[in-house]
């Protein structure tokens, strides 16, 4: 790729002027595209960063730092810009299993449901125990999603499911991660990463070169995947009654507001026993969004919709309208 390397000559090819205009447009793009804060300009990730961004431009894959600029000086970002930005900030991996505790009692719920409810021999369809409906609402490049699907696949190995059913839906506001979580293909560090050896062996296919795993279509098939920004309203064949919405390491970047904006609007969408699942660090967050203290879970990042109580100035209804962009586990 052409452009100077990511944290020594390229800082000093752009002027003072340049950084604070790249700085501003930057700044904007993620602001008002994602509720992002910027990283400071002399960070030396901005540099790789921006990098990721240039070759994310499809027509013009060697865009150079500077040409970058200058699509940042057209007329109020164009859109391939915005986009760009968005996808070289925001694209990243995760791991399987990510946060094990709230796989942990995401799967005690689903067994305690299956062993309380009659089985469905003795029920008729009007009756039958109702589906358990779970979104990966920042499924980065697809591990979390796939945790999920291999949890019901173990859970249904272990108990009588029949009758239950479990949807997956799983999104991320990059294209970029979406397309490779549909893929299901990792690399054999990612796919490594998480998962036991008899998972993997069961529910991933090696590659004949050995250095990659294709997850099984089992596993892909079982997952409704969508691209979507979490500041926008969900889409209309997103179930509003929604069991458990799974949005953990997500919001360390974001700004505060945004995100009791975000998880306001995220708990209007949950089923009054439903459950909302953040990263630990982001608990505040969440109080202060209306999520009451006495939820023990809280702790491992787990936040009982039964406990949450809308903030006097905003109603639940407003949010799940809003669209503006400012508003079982594996075997070890």
């Amino acid at each position: 790729m052409s452009g100077a390397d990511p944290g020594t000559s390229s800082d000093a090819n752009f002027s003072e002027h340049e950084k604070f205009y790249l700085r501003q447009a930057l700044t904007s793009v993620m602001k008002e595209g994602a509720g992002l804060r910027a990283p400071p300009l002399d960070d030396a990730s901005l540099w790789a960063r921006l990098l990721a961004v240039c070759a994310s431009f499809r027509d013009r894959p060697l865009l150079t730092p500077q040409e970058l600029l200058a699509h940042a000086q057209g007329e109020r970002y164009n859109e391939e810009f915005r986009q760009a930005v968005l996808e070289g900030f925001l694209s990243r991996n995760t791991a399987f299993f990510h946060g094990r505790e709230a796989f942990r009692f995401l799967q005690k719920k689903l067994q305690q449901n299956i062993q309380t409810s009659p089985q469905s021999t003795q029920r008729d369809s009007a009756t039958s125990s109702r589906s358990t409906k779970v979104w990966s609402a920042a499924c980065a490049s697809g591990q979390e999603p796939l945790s999920l699907a291999i949890l019901w696949h173990n859970l249904q190995k272990q108990e009588d499911t029949s009758g239950a059913e479990f949807e997956i839906y799983a999104s991320d506001l990059s294209s970029r991660s979406i397309e490779k979580a549909k893929r299901g293909l990792y690399n054999n560090f990612d796919a490594q990463h998480g998962l036991s050896v008899s998972s993997l062996m069961s529910y991933f296919d090696q590659q004949a070169d050995g250095g990659f795993w294709q997850a099984k279509n089992s596993l892909l098939n079982s997952i409704k995947f969508f691209q979507h920004n979490l500041l926008h309203s969900p889409p209309s064949f997103l179930p509003r009654e929604l069991d458990w919405i799974f949005v953990p390491h997500t919001f360390d970047r974001f700004d505060a507001n945004v995100v009791e904006r975000v998880i306001t609007r995220l708990a209007s969408l949950l089923s009054s026993d439903g459950w909302l699942v953040l990263s630990p660090c982001d608990a505040e967050i969440a109080l202060r969004a209306g999520f009451s203290e006495d939820d023990v879970a809280r702790e491992h990042g787990l936040f009982s919709r039964a406990t949450f109580s809308y903030p006097d100035r905003i109603s639940g209804k407003s949010f799940a309208l809003d669209n503006s962009a400012s508003a079982v586990l594996e075997e070890s």
